[in-house]
């Protein structure tokens, strides 16, 4: 019988002819653990950071839901003190209404200088419209008394005088001429008679101006009381 040794030529010359291979094989294992750890690592990496964003944007929303309740709470409160306003402002409405007659007499007193007085006062239209016939003892006196009531037009509204509310407006001045003796007030020597109308608006329905100049306002009504005085 023949034995053919097919061994390669290389395991017959060397005990660890196998070496470079388990080399080879750990080589490329090593390789693969270390390119696996770090696509792990990368995969950990974005991970956190997701988690991250996650926890920011979480925190962000309940901050957003936070602002957004008390945004809203705010809201019903600007509501309900609208509801409130609109409520004062029926009840003012229809008290201004009802005692604008009262009102107006009211307001002709306060703005009334001491040396003007009316013979006569007529309030006509539903409270609309004022008709006065009255004295003074000069123009600059009377003049003052017109610069009052001018200068209601762009005084401010106040809630707790509901005085404020109205405002005399369309002022025609009939003249002014100067007179003796008076068939009501018998003991009143020379003075002034005149004759004015004008109407009542409501100061919430008009458009803001600026504030009236109370000297300017006199001045012109002295050159205007000059021209009609007869």
């Amino acid at each position: 019988m023949i034995k053919i040794n097919l061994t390669p030529e290389l395991e017959l010359e060397s005990t660890y002819w196998y070496l470079p291979s388990v080399a080879i094989i750990l080589v490329v294992a090593a390789c693969g653990f270390f390119y696996a750890e770090y696509v792990v690592s990368d995969m950990r990496a974005q991970q956190i950071t997701m988690d991250n964003d996650s926890r920011e944007f979480v925190e962000k929303l309940a901050k957003i839901q936070s602002d957004v309740s008390r945004f809203a709470a705010i809201d019903e409160s600007v509501k309900s003190r609208k509801q409130k306003l609109k409520i004062l402002q029926d009840i003012t409405g229809k008290k201004l209404e009802r005692f604008k007659p009262v009102l107006i007499m009211d307001v002709l007193q306060v703005i009334k200088p001491a040396g003007v007085w009316f013979r006569s006062l007529e309030i006509t239209n539903r409270g609309a419209d004022v008709s006065i016939d009255g004295g003074s003892f000069d123009n600059i006196i009377l003049a003052e008394f017109l610069t009052n009531i001018k200068v209601t037009a762009s005084q401010k509204i106040s809630i707790s005088d509901i005085r404020t509310q109205i405002y005399f407006a369309d002022m025609d001045f009939r003249f002014s001429r100067q007179a003796t003796g008076d068939d009501l007030f018998r003991d009143i020597g020379s003075h002034y008679r005149f004759q004015l109308t004008f109407k009542i608006k409501n100061l919430s329905e008009k458009a803001p101006t600026n504030p009236a100049d109370p000297k300017k306002i006199t001045m012109n009504l002295l050159d205007e009381l000059g021209e009609v005085s007869l």
